[in-house]
């Protein structure tokens, strides 16, 4: 039976320029990393959001970056959640952002590719499909930086 994964990319374009500022590109971080060049690949074009721990670490430390800044845990524990009385994030489908934010669907896709929105892989391993879910804070983030003033422009 296959594992399941359990850390998340944070955001693909936040993995992109990591990679750039450290002067890697897919197969010399895959080299680095001694993971194959499709992971890294994949990982890098966001065709797959979610990786082993191990390889998650690996892949931060090569970058230089402080743990945690490209990945995230699948899902903490729930009993920790239980005992300190704290709500779980919600994922949401790609739909119900869209109607929460007035958009459509296919700009949110379009945002979840962007790293503008940071996604999570919830299908089951081995599945032919993903099922990408949006927590809710990162739809909160974006509505932030949304709201904030935007700088005019003089011709």
């Amino acid at each position: 039976m296959a594992r399941r994964p359990t850390m998340i990319l944070r955001s693909g374009a936040a993995l992109r320029q990591a990679m750039q500022a450290a002067g890697y590109d897919t197969v010399s971080l895959a080299a680095q990393v001694e993971r194959s060049k499709s992971l890294i690949g994949y990982l890098y074009s966001g065709t797959r959001t979610s990786t082993s721990e191990t390889t998650a670490h690996a892949i931060e430390d090569a970058l230089k970056v402080d743990r945690s800044a490209l990945f995230h845990p699948f899902m903490s524990a729930p009993s920790d959640n239980i005992r300190t009385g704290e709500d779980m994030e919600t994922l949401l489908k790609p739909k119900d952002v869209a109607t929460q934010i007035g958009c459509s669907e296919s700009h949110v896709r379009r945002l979840m590719a962007g790293g503008e929105l940071a996604i999570s892989d919830i299908a089951m391993p081995g599945a032919r499909r993903s099922k990408m879910r949006i927590p809710s804070g990162s739809v909160l983030d974006y509505m932030r930086r949304q709201a904030q003033p935007h700088p005019t422009r003089t011709a």
